[in-house]
C-alpha cells in the first residue's frame, strides 16, 4: 500500500465544497486506478486556501498508468476549475507499519 497524497491550493473563489463535488464525479475513476481510501484535510497557508487529498493506493504502478492515461484527461480538467494546477503537488510515502 502507499499514500499518495496531493497538496491543491483551491482557487480563491472555491471551496472544499467544490472539491467535494468534483471528488465525487471522479471517484469512480480512482477506485478503478487503485484508490481504496481518501482523507481530506485543510490548512491555511498565508492567504492561500490549501486541501491536502491523501488516497491509500493499492499499486503505485497501476495508479501512474491510470494518472498518465487518457481518462485522466476530463479529470484534470475539471479539478483545474477547482484548484490552481500550478501550484499542486504531490508526496507518496508508505504507511508506518508502527501504527498497524
Amino acid at each position: 500500500m502507499y499514500y499518495v497524497t496531493y497538496k491543491n491550493v483551491l482557487k480563491s473563489d472555491k471551496r472544499k465544497g467544490d472539491f467535494m463535488k468534483w471528488l465525487k464525479v471522479y471517484w469512480p475513476i480512482q477506485k478503478r486506478w487503485g484508490a481504496t481510501s481518501i482523507k481530506l484535510w485543510n490548512s491555511n497557508e498565508g492567504n492561500k486556501n490549501v486541501l491536502f487529498c491523501r488516497y491509500t493506493v493499492k499499486n503505485l504502478d497501476h495508479w501512474n498508468q491510470g494518472a498518465m492515461g487518457p481518462e485522466s484527461e476530463a479529470l484534470v480538467r475539471a479539478l483545474g476549475e477547482v484548484v490552481d494546477i500550478n501550484q499542486m503537488s504531490i508526496k507518496i510515502t508508505i504507511p508506518s507499519t508502527a501504527n498497524a
